[in-house]
């Protein structure tokens, strides 16, 4: 296993990781590089998270620096383009 401290808490209905953490990756400190690096690293389990990376979309990232080392703090959205529209039956038009 090459992460074995990570865990994860699964989606009842899809069998896929909602959320995963553990310990640290290495990833570079450049904010410029690292949304491609994450993208590389994710790309190697597809089955992982069953989202194409055309779906992905970074919504936030901050570097957490601390005196013992640092970290980022990523969060990728899923977009999800529809065929069509959907409309509010409820709305008050």
């Amino acid at each position: 296993m090459e992460h074995p401290t990570w865990q994860a808490r699964f989606d009842q209905f899809t069998g896929r990781p909602y959320r995963a953490w553990g310990a640290g990756v290495p990833f570079t400190n450049n904010e410029a590089e690292l949304e491609n690096q994450l993208r590389q690293w994710l790309a190697q389990w597809p089955q992982l998270t069953g989202v194409k990376d055309s779906a992905l979309r970074l919504r936030d990232l901050a570097l957490n620096e601390t005196e013992t080392g640092s970290s980022w703090l990523v969060f990728f959205e899923q977009i999800q383009v529809l065929a069509r529209p959907i409309e509010n039956d409820l709305a008050g038009d």
